[in-house]
């Protein structure tokens, strides 16, 4: 079982290993305990950059922000505290933005960059997020609550100057005083607006400090890393393995061994690279294509689910690419949404989804299908083991209603599906996986890269055979036994 630290702790959930390691082809009895969808929603997040909120940035048009945001199905923000939202417009309009989005139930986890300014500075933004800006974008509060999440500065190698790591802890340390008492914080520290917040830790390229917990060393609840994918240079590495060697290189544990502090992941995903190399004169040629990027950013969410860390995609929308503007940073190019380079008739820029976002929107929006009744759900369990696996693919069980829908999720994280040097995708081979259930059922099977309708179905039986490649699918079984109890 895989140790889930204090987020673990705060939710409720188990999470099981499906599948043997470094082994070939193989069976697991993966564990009969579903998660429920809620439980997943929680930890999947994206990244919107709020402050590119001005004139015509792409973060301008408040109705395209919640029509992407509704269409993923992701409800968890990450941005930036604003800054000076009586005198800045595009700081005014940030924290309307973040204040709006937090009445609709989105949440948020929000940096705290503003070191410079002390830590009575932040507050007083606390404050007008809680007061609400007034003015021109005069509305709701933000609502109480909707800051799940307070983070300390944000890469600090990469700050000019860099604050250093003894800057970034100290700083970090009085974040954590706003959110409640600790022996090193000062008497009267907290916030009511924050309390009893997370708080995620700053983030470092080097290492920041070992199993640290609150109170005894490094103060945060969530160790925070940036493990983008990126293709590996002998095409070893898989999605898995970047997320646990940045816990293990930067802050000492292996997730996959327990530890005393959870891990979360406030940037995370993949760039789509230009499809003209010779346009690329940065040297950004780490990405992918299209489509090899949403199985990356699919791979790297549900590995994150799987080891009950909060992730957020980078980032919501991208600019959009010409002749005449190439879009050829990296920076510019992992967002899940792309502008079209047209206006609507508010002069707004519109946007379309790329693969990734569809993917997300699959995986995320497969219980809106016809046949598939989701509720809160019960305590109900599905035994069932698996056969064949790929040595690096996984599972997850998901129990969908508590009248015995359940979903298994399988997807194989597979370093070998990208050619680094040549820039184009590496056909992968489907394996032959067979799910082996207690009792009878029927079903369907849905690719979660392709989405539309079930791939196949089955009924009245309790072996289900599946081909797994590089798409990740989504089987929704059906028992008629809702009642059977977990251990």
């Amino acid at each position: 079982m895989f140790g889930n630290g204090l987020f673990g702790a705060l939710t409720g959930l188990t999470l099981w290993v499906c599948c043997p390691t470094g082994g070939q082809a193989g069976t697991a009895e993966p564990s009969p305990h579903g998660l429920s969808i809620a439980s997943i929603s929680a930890m999947v997040g994206v990244d919107v950059n709020l402050d590119d909120t001005g004139g015509y940035g792409l973060y301008a048009s408040l109705p395209d922000i919640r029509s992407a945001l509704a269409w993923l199905g992701i409800t968890q923000l990450r941005s930036g505290l604003p800054a000076n939202a009586d005198s800045n417009f595009q700081s005014y309009q940030q924290a309307a933005w973040i204040e709006s989005l937090s009445q609709s139930g989105d949440s948020f986890a929000l940096v705290f960059p503003h070191r410079d300014q002390g830590i009575a500075f932040e507050t007083q933004q606390l404050d007008r997020l809680f007061a609400g800006v007034g003015g021109e974008f005069d509305g709701p509060p933000m609502r109480p609550g909707a800051l799940r999440i307070i983070e300390g500065l944000n890469e600090i190698d990469n700050l000019s100057p860099s604050p250093g790591l003894a800057a970034a802890t100290t700083w970090q340390r009085q974040l954590f005083c706003l959110t409640r008492q600790a022996d090193f914080c000062p008497a009267g520290s907290v916030d009511p607006h924050v309390a009893g917040a997370l708080v995620a830790s700053f983030t470092s390229n080097g290492p920041v400090a070992a199993t640290a917990t609150p109170g005894a060393g490094f103060p945060a609840d969530l160790a925070n890393d940036h493990p983008y994918v990126m293709p590996s240079n002998n095409y070893q590495r898989s999605v898995l393995d970047t997320i646990t060697d940045a816990d293990t290189s930067v802050y000492g544990f292996n997730p996959l061994q327990g530890s005393t502090i959870a891990g979360i992941s406030t940037e995370s995903g993949a760039y789509v690279e230009p499809t003209d190399a010779s346009r690329n004169d940065l040297g950004y040629l780490n990405g992918f294509d299209d489509g090899t990027r949403a199985i990356k950013v699919l791979d790297s969410l549900l590995d994150h689910v799987l080891l009950g860390q909060i992730s957020y995609v980078y980032q919501l929308f991208d600019n959009y690419e010409t002749p005449d503007n190439p879009v050829v940073d990296s920076d510019n190019r992992y967002g899940l949404f792309i502008a079209t380079g047209t206006t609507d008739a508010q002069g707004q820029p519109g946007y379309i989804p790329t693969a990734a976002a569809t993917a997300i929107h699959n995986l995320l929006g497969f219980t809106a299908l016809p046949g598939v009744m989701a509720s809160p759900g019960g305590n109900n369990c599905l035994p069932y083991t698996l056969a064949g696996l790929p040595d690096g693919a996984q599972s997850l069980l998901v129990q969908v209603n508590d009248s015995g829908t359940y979903a298994i999720v399988l997807w194989w994280d597979n370093p070998l599906d990208w050619n680094k040097d040549a820039h184009v995708p590496v056909p992968v081979s489907a394996r032959p996986v067979t799910i082996d259930l207690a009792d009878d059922a029927f079903g369907w099977v849905f690719d979660a890269i392709g989405g539309g309708g079930p791939i196949a179905g089955f009924g009245g039986t309790s072996e289900i055979s599946l081909a797994l490649g590089d798409d990740p699918l989504v089987v929704v079984v059906n028992t008629s036994n809702p009642g059977r109890a977990c251990p």
